[in-house]
């Protein structure tokens, strides 16, 4: 009884390491003095990509080793490759905007309707959308 009680317990482990091991974590920081809406459309973007990808994202509140994207309100809205930095104004934030401009920082310039793919196949993605339904 004792053995099958140590076989389920590392069956668990194993299921429980292998489901880690399939979510890539992309870590992220909001500037402290972005506006809300900011924070809300980048948030609300990150969790569609999180429900259609393996990718799920963690906020860091200060410097980590692993690459961070920054977020920070600036006067336009852009990808600034050199320093991990997405600019984010009021004037364009939408719903596609956030979504294109994350997708843009995680990868190649591509169309939004290609992004979700895209993502599952750069990350290794498996068991999720290999395209978007229109």
């Amino acid at each position: 009884m004792a053995i099958f009680r140590s076989f389920r317990s590392l069956a668990f482990l194993c299921l429980v390491t292998v489901v880690f091991a399939e979510s890539k974590t992309i870590f992220y920081r909001f500037h402290d003095k972005n506006n809300a809406s900011i924070n809300n459309c980048i948030l609300k973007a990150m969790d569609k990509l999180r429900q259609e990808t393996c990718l799920t994202f963690s906020k860091v509140p200060k410097p980590v080793k692993e690459r961070v994207i920054s977020f920070i309100e600036s006067n336009h809205c852009a990808w600034q490759d050199n320093n991990s930095t997405v600019h984010m104004a009021t004037h364009c934030l939408n719903d596609d905007t956030c979504t294109n401009i994350i997708s843009k920082a995680l990868t190649n310039e591509r169309p939004q309707y290609g992004v979700v793919r895209h993502l599952n196949l750069k990350f290794n993605c498996t068991g999720k959308k290999n395209d978007r339904s229109a």
